[in-house]
């Protein structure tokens, strides 16, 4: 168990390495890009990058999700308003993708995976919190977690 937490912690180089910009768009005052980055072996995921536009951070977010499978907004998109308002302010947003981004995810998973489950989500977001220290490009700036319903029990 105990090496399965220090791999949980590991932030593999490649996913930083292998960060793919897919689209951009900036206006006045936001910039958003749509990122494509291994998340772990064999899995790609899709993020936005919610920052200001003519300026430099100030601070950073990461949002995490909810899970209802009927809701159009159980994915990255949920919080993608307020990382608009808050690049408004300084702030830069990561919105990312998680294993339940799927809609099928709850009914195509087994208990018995739940808990290496539980440990990939961890790395996943641990990889997402280093590309959002990378986009920061200042380590000493601030960075917050907002996570709501699944999104908030990694928190």
């Amino acid at each position: 168990m105990l090496d399965t937490i220090r791999r949980a912690n590991e932030v593999p180089a490649e996913a930083i390495l292998g960060l793919q910009v897919v689209s951009e768009r900036i206006s006045d005052e936001v910039a958003k890009r749509t990122l494509v980055y291994p998340a772990r072996e064999g899995t790609l995921r899709v993020a936005s990058l919610v920052g200001p536009a003519t300026t430099r951070p100030t601070a950073g977010i990461l949002f995490v999700h909810w899970y209802e499978p009927l809701a159009a907004d159980s994915n990255r998109t949920q919080f993608l308003a307020e990382a608009e308002r808050l690049a408004e302010r300084g702030v830069l947003s990561l919105a990312i993708e998680t294993m339940w981004s799927d809609r099928e995810w709850f009914i195509k998973r087994t208990h018995a995976m739940d808990y290496q489950l539980s440990i990939e989500q961890i790395m996943e977001l641990r990889t997402a919190l280093a590309i959002l220290r990378y986009e920061l490009d200042d380590n000493q700036l601030p960075i917050g977690y907002v996570g709501h319903d699944f999104g908030a029990m990694y928190e």
